[in-house]
């Protein structure tokens, strides 16, 4: 019998647990945070790099929608504190990863994106989920399935770790990528 879609949505919350697992509430929290911070700011440097690789390939408005997506995103994890319990940043965290999946969707419908920014869209596409499960969890809410991560993970990011895909966002957040 092959699991059912409601069954693997259901998981998701399962994956953002089992990828913290032996760290305590507060770095789980933390390591979200970081995420979702890393995903932001990796993908706001890789914008406009990759119009200038490729003028052709980000139309105006797409850039200056995800500029603006993002921005708001990085307005609103400001606001998230370490010393706030997980469930007061709860929704804090769900506008900023709103935005990521809005930034990503954005991308999902641009061509092939060369490497290393392709790499880039991958490791967000990746946390993306987790993140995602994590605020769920917090909320007690279902997941939602957002078809652009899972998209851009296949397109883009065969073969990557979690691991992998968070050293990825932290380098391309310091503008190391």
């Amino acid at each position: 019998m092959s699991p059912t879609r409601r069954a693997l949505l259901s998981a998701t919350p399962l994956l953002a647990v089992a990828a913290c697992a032996g760290q305590t509430a507060a770095q789980v929290s933390a390591q979200i945070v970081t995420d979702l911070n890393n995903a932001i700011a990796a993908l706001s440097n890789a914008v406009p790099a990759i119009a200038k690789a490729d003028p052709s390939l980000l139309p105006a408005a797409v850039q200056a929608q995800i500029l603006s997506d993002a921005a708001q995103a990085q307005g609103v994890l400001t606001s998230v504190s370490n010393s706030m319990t997980a469930t007061a940043a709860a929704p804090a965290l769900q506008k900023a990863e709103a935005d990521l999946n809005a930034i990503l969707a954005a991308l999902a419908a641009v061509p092939l994106i060369p490497p290393p920014y392709s790499m880039i869209i991958a490791a967000a596409a990746m946390v993306a989920p987790m993140v995602e499960g994590y605020i769920a969890t917090l909320l007690g809410t279902p997941t939602k399935a957002a078809p652009a991560p899972t998209m851009l993970a296949a397109r883009y990011g065969s073969g990557m770790t979690l691991s992998q895909a968070e050293q990825q966002l932290a380098a391309a957040a310091k503008g190391q990528i």
